[in-house]
């Protein structure tokens, strides 16, 4: 048994939108005008989250992962999910800071700004608190 279930016997899985959390019923309109940026967001979880933030009306998603293939598939769904939704991306691997901050940097650029942040992609050397990381360990 995984820690996680040691701890918290009680959880429910969910594998699809529930009503608290459909971005196309209760949660409709919820990012209207917001600029979101997920890192990881050519698969799995960080590509449902890029297409949910589409449905709940965002401004723009900027995605990011390292498959620009992927990333492009991504895209395609963003758009499908809401045509008004710009959608934007740059390969790039979260273990190279300088990638990360080109990929900030080019998100506020063309976007103006950034209002969320998802960070579905990284890896954690030793696990402490945030504030007392290293960033280059990130």
């Amino acid at each position: 048994m995984s820690s996680i279930e040691t701890q918290f016997l009680n959880i429910k899985a969910h594998h699809a939108q529930y009503s608290a959390i459909n971005p196309k019923t209760l949660l409709k309109g919820s990012a209207s005008g917001k600029i979101i940026f997920i890192t990881g967001a050519s698969q799995g979880i960080g590509q449902a989250t890029a297409v949910a933030f589409a449905q709940a009306g965002a401004k723009a998603v900027y995605i990011t992962a390292r498959s620009e293939k992927a990333l492009e598939e991504t895209r395609a769904r963003v758009k499908e999910a809401n045509p008004e939704t710009q959608c934007a991306y740059t390969v790039c691997d979260v273990t190279n800071e300088e990638q990360v901050k080109a990929s900030i940097e080019d998100c506020a650029t063309k976007f103006g700004g950034i209002d969320v942040t998802d960070s579905n992609a990284g890896y954690l050397d030793q696990w402490k608190k945030i504030g007392e990381s290293d960033t280059t360990s990130w």
